[in-house]
C-alpha cells in the first residue's frame, strides 16, 4: 500500500505562509501604531510647554512673545488633531490584520481537521488492506493443509 500523502498540503502550507505573513504584518502596525501614540504625546508635552510660557510671558508682560507663543501653540494644536488622525489610521489598519490573522488561522484550522480525516481514513483503509493480506495468507495455509 502506497505512503501517506495529504493532497492539499500545499495550500496548507500556503495558508500556514499566510498566517505567518499575517503575524509580521501586526508586529509592524503595532509598531506603527505605538510610535504614532508616542508621537502625540510628544506633541501634548510641546502644548504644554508651550502654555506654561505664554503663562510666563502674560507675567513678565512681554505681549509680543505671547503673541508668537499664540501663533506656535495654534501650530501644535493642528498637529495633535492631524497625529490623531493618523493614530485612527494606524489603530483600523490594526485591527484589520488582525481580523485577516484571525481568518487565516480559521483557514489553518479547516486543513489541519482536513488532514486529520485523511489520515484517519488512510489508517482504516491500511487496516482494512492488511487484513484481507491476512486473510489471502490463512487461506493459503489452510489451502496447503488440506492437500
Amino acid at each position: 500500500m502506497k505512503k501517506f500523502t495529504f493532497r492539499l498540503a500545499v495550500v496548507k502550507k500556503l495558508k500556514d505562509r499566510k498566517v505567518e505573513e499575517c503575524k509580521e504584518l501586526i508586529l509592524k502596525m503595532q509598531k506603527l501604531f505605538q510610535d504614532e501614540q508616542k508621537n502625540l504625546k510628544n506633541f501634548h508635552d510641546d502644548k504644554k510647554t508651550v502654555r506654561e510660557q505664554i503663562a510666563k510671558f502674560k507675567r513678565e508682560l512681554t505681549f509680543y512673545r505671547v503673541e508668537h507663543a499664540l501663533s506656535y501653540e495654534e501650530g501644535v494644536d493642528y498637529k495633535i488633531v492631524s497625529q490623531e488622525l493618523k493614530l485612527q489610521d494606524a489603530y483600523k489598519e490594526l485591527k484589520s490584520a488582525e481580523k485577516s490573522l484571525e481568518e487565516a488561522v480559521k483557514e489553518v484550522k479547516i486543513y489541519e481537521k482536513l488532514e486529520e480525516k485523511a489520515v484517519e481514513k488512510y489508517k482504516r483503509e491500511r487496516l482494512r488492506f492488511e487484513q484481507d493480506q491476512m486473510d489471502d495468507v490463512s487461506l493459503i495455509l489452510r489451502a496447503k493443509r488440506g492437500k
